[in-house]
């Protein structure tokens, strides 16, 4: 059963554990979307994140500039970082 009435719980399986800060805005928005989305909070980033990951190839991309400098973030692949430094300093 899920914590919230309504929303859908995956099976019990292994799940690694995710945290991370984010602005007051930002969570409040992925919240709304969960809870339109009839999902849980969780299974509503993990669509996210996958969908992030499909769009980009089936590789997790990576932001290559200071996001709160309000600079445009460019994008690269986690294998394009790998493939040629093993620091995303480096580029």
């Amino acid at each position: 059963m899920s914590a919230l009435k309504g929303l859908a719980q995956r099976p019990p399986s292994d799940w690694a554990l995710l945290q991370a800060r984010v602005r007051p805005d930002l969570a409040e928005t992925l919240k709304a979307a969960a809870r339109a989305s009839g999902r849980s909070y969780s299974a509503h980033l993990e669509s996210l994140l996958e969908k992030i990951r499909a769009d980009a190839g089936g590789k997790m991309p990576i932001l290559r500039s200071d996001i709160e400098d309000g600079d445009r973030p460019s994008i690269a692949t986690v294998s394009d970082a790998t493939s040629t430094s093993s620091s995303p300093e480096d580029h």
